[in-house]
């Protein structure tokens, strides 16, 4: 095993989805069928040139029901602030009524400057209703949302 780790080709390839960059968020979403949400992101960590920026990413797919409200944590392995703006798919669950726990991930059509896709990935916990009929207390939604970015120094 220890000479599967060490190969540069397995490593190469590794190395370039680690995170590089973290921030906080928040989400607010409701859905019902039809799942809308907005999610607002501090990033204050880049492995570029870049020292941070403010994101928002209003999105829009197909789930559940659930209106929640969540504080998240945020990686990503962007080496540079504008990779994060643009269009993406994303994957969201959400798990719990009252308190709940929320994982995300969302993957656009960049690339990093080590050439592998880049990804925002949020993970937290809040506070909500989610419900899969009939009566699973938690929701998966998956669809489609925009970044938009204002890079700071």
């Amino acid at each position: 095993m220890a000479g599967v780790l060490q190969d540069s080709s397995f490593k190469k390839f590794f190395d370039g989805y680690l995170p590089v960059a973290n921030g906080h968020c928040s989400t607010v979403s409701v859905s019902f069928g039809i799942s809308l949400s907005v999610s607002g992101c501090g990033i204050t960590e880049f492995g570029g040139e870049d020292s941070g920026a403010f994101t928002v990413t209003p999105s829009i797919g197909l789930g559940g029901v659930e209106a929640s409200w969540t504080i998240d944590e945020m990686y990503s392995n962007a080496d540079d602030v504008s990779q994060l703006s643009g269009w993406a798919g994303q994957l969201d669950v959400n798990a719990g009524e009252g308190p709940n726990v929320h994982s995300s991930i969302g993957i656009g059509g960049t690339r990093n400057k080590k050439g592998a896709l880049v990804y925002a990935a949020q993970v937290g916990g809040g506070y909500g209703l989610n419900w899969i009929p009939p009566m699973v207390p938690m929701n998966v939604t998956a669809g489609v949302g925009y970044t938009f970015l204002w890079p700071f120094k």
